[in-house]
């Protein structure tokens, strides 16, 4: 990830933002696959393989992701946008646990009414 992180500059003058963007995230469905697979089927060789070409797109994804949140605002206002959306990065996969912990919860409990009435 690191790595692929220090090409992504190179890769957005070559072929752009865009392009990018969108090759970055290309890693992450052989990841999911693989986990899918994994728990379905039980081979571990898909994790490892999707968990490799999702290290290596990540890099890329992140970097360019961070380059178009700071290419948007004014120069004045860009330390406060980088605030925003390192918050965001690391404060929203908590709301969306609880999230879906809590709406799990509630399918819990009036699953158990619904049998015990």
């Amino acid at each position: 990830m690191v790595v692929t992180a220090f090409c992504a500059s190179s890769l957005v003058n070559l072929i752009g933002v865009r392009y990018t963007l969108a090759l970055g995230t290309i890693g992450y469905a052989p990841y999911a696959a693989g986990l899918y697979t994994n728990n379905r089927f039980g081979t571990e060789w898909s994790v490892l393989f999707g968990a490799a070409l999702c290290g290596l797109s990540a890099g890329v994804f992140w970097a360019t992701e961070a380059a178009v949140a700071l290419s948007y605002p004014e120069p004045e206002r860009q330390g406060k946008f980088l605030g925003f959306w390192l918050v965001r990065i690391f404060c929203s996969k908590k709301e969306v646990k609880a999230d879906v912990l809590y709406r799990a919860s509630e399918w819990l409990v009036r699953s158990s009414e619904a049998q015990s009435t």
